[in-house]
């Protein structure tokens, strides 16, 4: 594909591109042509709009040429795009370049919702589209379903659109800002000035031959805060650039709140950061990067934050990504503190607060660990932090530069080694046995911990609906699938027949699944043992299922523990959520492709979550002995929710794993379930807010 795209000499009129649109269709000429605008940013001001997608053409395989009107555009700047996840999904070979960047210049008297692309082949078939209007969005998703499907499936036409549709949807993105980022600039400095905390924000920057576009970016950011007590300490790592040295001086002499030291030789990012911490003499130490911005309100929110929680003294927020031209997207919307999750990749990245106090005892950026030097320090500073408080609002916009980390995740890859070291660290530190590995996407880590104790589990099962020679069969294949450890089961009265010499089958006095009978049985189980919840339907995908539990219960503070359920190459579970004022539960990630990642990595990670299904969940005996067993007034689903509210409340941690997946042999319905006063009633309205599912995400993410 050429670096420059080809603007075409022909004037087509409205009506025979129209024509021609239609022809293509009729004659399926269409059907050669597969593509999808994913996002279209215009800037109406200054006449331009750019254009991200991909296209091939259905036969050749080869990238699609992009072609506009000489009555409409002044100038095109095209740019090839690498798209592995096209690729991937179409079987293409590596490096095809089937993404594309276009900038275009428009003429003041064209209408951006007349500019039209001909799309084009190798061999010069063309074929004319609208670039912008909402009806053409639409016939994309459906172009994307039937054409997709001809390459794969209905089901991987859902995952290639579904980006489309949720929450990297630019127009969807564009309006929740407008929602959430409307604020009343009187009244916000008023609640500034009546803050009883007033802390000055040192925030610390490391600089480094940035252009200059983005060094004053990031210090106008700065400088336009709403709340005015902050000092920018920079720290200028011996930049050969001549441009630095007189824009920092600049804003020196402009605003004395910005301090600088120009350091006499490179030490690279850690050290740059630390000069730039000593200068600081802040109540708090903000960290940023000197090519990324800060929203106005950034400052404000965190200093409200820090007073409506005064011991805060870790604060993280929410951040999207900003591309050369200003446009955000790819928002993301972070859980609360979610300990489990961090010790898989770091979730928490910007923008970070820390109380000075605090940055003091955790200690300065260390060298050896460049490249994840903020990952190790949030290791560090969160093991000895007293509050975590997560600020669920984007504060940070983080650039993507053409090689940086947030637009090539394999610009860095001796970032991901050090991350991999920190991990290590931490472990020691905690006095954890365990081997750190990298996971196969970038950023990604797995620890294997040591499980000393002898691994039993008591199989419970907790449904009565299979038949007994059903069950038998499930019972028998689930022995042959498991590796390393002893099952024993307990089933309802009912199924007398199932027997096994080497299986230990105990019977519960009720011949169906009664939550009485659970608990009176379970009192007579080794307490040295492990729970695990059974419906008789669902089988493991691996053999080794419960070192995937044990090596999540390995750790104290974790009392459940719950597992991945899937049919065929689809998500029905992967963990529970709430929707509190609908006093509804929800089972997230249903409905995804079982090789999606997830919303950021949550389908393929650890993490902390508010509840897991009965199905799968397992437990310590001592924990369950402990909390007294199922609440006998609740049933179904309750049943697990409140084991976790339980959790919960005593200070323990209720963990989803990835690595223990089950596949389910028949059709079970999953999604929502409303609970009952029963239960809703038990726990204060506020317990009934998961902190792990950032409440933005509802806005963003479909919840079947």
């Amino acid at each position: 594909m050429n670096n420059n795209a080809v603007v075409i000499n022909e004037d087509y009129s409205d009506t025979s591109l129209i024509l021609e649109h239609i022809r293509g269709k009729l004659n399926k000429k269409a059907n050669i042509f597969l593509y999808q605008i994913d996002a279209l940013f215009i800037q109406e001001k200054d006449h331009q709009c750019v254009i991200n997608g991909w296209g091939i053409s259905s036969n050749s395989k080869e990238p699609l040429q992009l072609c506009f009107l000489n009555r409409q555009v002044k100038k095109v700047y095209f740019r090839p795009v690498d798209r592995p996840d096209i690729e991937k999904k179409l079987n293409l070979e590596k490096g095809s370049a089937v993404g594309f960047q276009v900038v275009l210049k428009y003429k003041p008297n064209v209408k951006i919702n007349q500019l039209w692309c001909l799309l084009k082949t190798q061999d010069e078939i063309s074929y004319p589209v609208r670039i912008y209007s909402q009806k053409q969005y639409l016939s994309e998703i459906n172009r994307n379903f039937k054409l997709i499907k001809k390459e794969n499936s209905l089901t991987e036409a859902l995952s290639a659109t579904r980006l489309s549709l949720q929450l990297k949807n630019p127009d969807r993105y564009v309006s929740w800002i407008h929602t959430h980022e409307d604020y009343d600039l009187a009244a916000v400095f008023e609640e500034i000035a009546a803050f009883k905390l007033q802390p000055v924000i040192s925030i610390v920057v490391p600089v480094y031959n940035v252009e200059e576009k983005w060094l004053r970016g990031f210090i106008e950011s700065v400088l336009g805060q709403y709340y005015p007590n902050w000092e920018l300490c920079l720290a200028d790592d011996h930049s050969p650039a001549p441009h630095i040295k007189p824009v920092i001086d600049a804003y020196v002499a402009k605003d004395q709140r910005i301090k600088v030291v120009y350091r006499k030789e490179n030490g690279h990012i850690s050290e740059a950061t630390n000069t730039a911490i000593k200068m600081a003499t802040g109540d708090f130490i903000a960290f940023m990067d000197n090519d990324d911005e800060l929203p106005p309100f950034a400052l404000y929110e965190n200093v409200k934050a820090i007073n409506k929680n005064p011991q805060a003294d870790f604060l993280y927020s929410d951040e999207d990504k900003m591309d050369i031209y200003g446009h955000r997207f790819d928002a993301f919307f972070k859980p609360d503190w979610n300990p489990k999750l961090l010790l898989a990749h770091n979730y928490i990245t910007h923008f970070v607060v820390v109380k000075k106090c605090l940055q003091e005892q955790a200690g300065l950026l260390r060298s050896a660990m460049n490249g994840a030097q903020d990952y190790d320090f949030v290791l560090r500073a969160t093991e000895k932090a007293r509050c975590i408080v997560h600020i669920p609002r984007i504060l940070y916009h983080w650039r993507t530069i053409e090689g940086s980390t947030a637009s090539n995740p394999e610009a860095k890859m001796y970032a991901y080694l050090a991350g991999e070291k920190a991990l290590d660290e931490a472990l020691q530190r905690r006095n954890l046995s365990g081997k750190v590995e990298l996971a196969p996407h970038y950023g990604m880590y797995d620890i294997h911990y040591e499980i000393k104790q002898e691994k039993k589990v008591c199989v419970v099962l907790c449904q009565d609906k299979r038949s007994e020679p059903l069950l038998d069969q499930a019972i028998k294949t689930l022995c042959l699938q498991t590796q390393g450890a002893r099952l024993q089961f307990l089933l309802p009265g009912k199924y007398k027949n199932i027997t096994g010499a080497e299986i230990k089958i105990d019977r519960m006095d009720s011949d169906s699944f009664e939550p009485s009978a659970v608990n009176q049985a379970i009192e007579h189980v080794d307490p040295d043992c492990l729970i695990w919840f059974w419906d008789g339907e669902t089988l493991p995908e691996k053999e080794t299922w419960v070192d995937a539990y044990c090596n999540e219960l390995v750790d104290p503070q974790v009392a459940i523990a719950g597992s991945k359920i899937k049919k065929k190459d689809v998500v029905l579970s992967a963990g529970m959520s709430t929707i509190p004022d609908k006093k509804q539960v929800f089972d997230v990630h249903n409905g995804y492709q079982c090789e999606e990642l997830g919303y950021y990595f949550r389908l393929i990670l650890s993490q902390n979550v508010f509840a897991v299904r009965l199905n799968g969940l397992m437990m310590r005996v001592s924990d369950w002995k402990q909390w007294g067993g199922f609440d006998e007034n609740l049933n179904g689903c309750e049943l697990s929710i409140d084991l976790c509210m339980r959790c919960r409340k005593e200070g323990k941690a209720v963990v989803w794993t990835p690595h223990a997946v089950f596949e389910s042999t028949v059709s079970a319905k999953y999604g929502r379930r409303r609970l009952s006063n029963r239960i809703f009633l038990k726990y204060e309205e506020s317990l009934w807010n998961d902190s792990y599912y950032n409440p933005n995400l509802i806005h963003f993410l479909e919840i079947k």
